[in-house]
């Protein structure tokens, strides 16, 4: 099985089953584009890499520039010329994880290169499965949609799916094949 046979598939609106060979080539393409977005980027950025915004407003006097010189600063141009935002979290606590909110509260150096025209996707795990359990992270990117101005692409919320391994054995990995394709 290759990327025609899973196309194929899903241009019939049929499922992939958690566990197939063409949920496995879906995994497999997914790891090549995340490698050839590494790439194309100019290299693989831990999240560690980004500290947290210390609030100083030195940006607000230094035409945007942040004083924390980390991985953040590379990337402040190329969010800038995105057309796309895609938030990508586990969810901790019934909010997004430590590191992402990082590089959005380091958002505040570009705030007024970054507000309006751009679409914004929300992906998220969770171990819980509760009806609930996204509302709070879903009520927080819906503020930032707000305040950015920003349109939503679409949220995917991966509930009940505390590590990889079953995330893979569910629909969600076709479900966001599904929504990227919408776009």
């Amino acid at each position: 099985m290759d990327i025609n046979d899973l196309l194929a598939h899903l241009n019939r609106g049929e499922a992939v089953e958690g566990g197939s060979e063409l949920h496995q080539v879906m995994i497999d393409l997914s790891q090549k584009a995340l490698k050839l977005t590494a790439k194309l980027n100019g290299q693989y950025h831990t999240p560690e890499e980004v500290k947290p915004c210390l609030a100083c407003e030195y940006c607000a006097s230094h035409d945007g520039q942040c004083v924390r010189k980390d991985a953040m600063n590379t990337w402040y141009e190329k969010l800038i010329e995105a057309d796309m935002i895609v938030f990508v979290t586990p969810l901790y606590y019934y909010g997004m994880s430590a590191q992402i909110k990082a590089v959005i509260d380091r958002f505040h150096a570009y705030n007024a290169k970054l507000v309006g025209n751009k679409k914004s996707m929300l992906l998220a795990t969770s171990y819980g499965a509760d009806d609930w359990t996204m509302k709070a992270l879903e009520k927080n990117y819906e503020s930032i949609l707000s305040f950015m101005n920003w349109n939503d692409a679409g949220k995917l919320f991966a509930t009940g799916c505390p590590v990889r391994e079953v995330i893979e054995q569910t629909n969600f990995p076709n479900q966001a094949y599904i929504l990227g394709k919408s776009l």
